[in-house]
């Protein structure tokens, strides 16, 4: 949460009772999105299908990276970035991908 908000206000939610609704936790980035209560079960299945259908090695890879980033110097992060791509377009998931890509022209 320190890195998402102004310092003065992340304390203010820490420290206080003082609630952080759904608008701010969106504009500070803890959030990606906010649906209207009736429409949180239909959005929330169409992002599981979304993600069923992707790449889900890729996804896992990207979650690590970003649960790592936050404690590595921006050279391990480079070099693990680039890494973990080179290592994902080398893959089965990958391959795939491109193939039902070039098959459409």
């Amino acid at each position: 949460m320190q890195r998402a908000g102004a310092d003065d206000e992340v304390r203010a939610v820490l420290l206080t009772p003082r609630p952080l609704d759904a608008d701010q936790a969106r504009d500070w980035g803890l959030i990606a999105e906010v649906v209207e209560d009736e429409a949180v079960l239909a959005r929330a299945t169409a992002i599981a299908e979304q993600l069923a259908a992707g790449p889900s090695r890729a996804y896992g890879e990207a979650k690590r990276l970003l649960r790592t980033g936050w404690n590595e110097s921006p050279e391990n992060i480079s070099r693990d970035e680039a890494d973990t791509i080179a290592r994902l377009l080398a893959g089965p998931e990958a391959s795939a991908r491109v193939e039902r890509f070039l098959s459409r022209s």
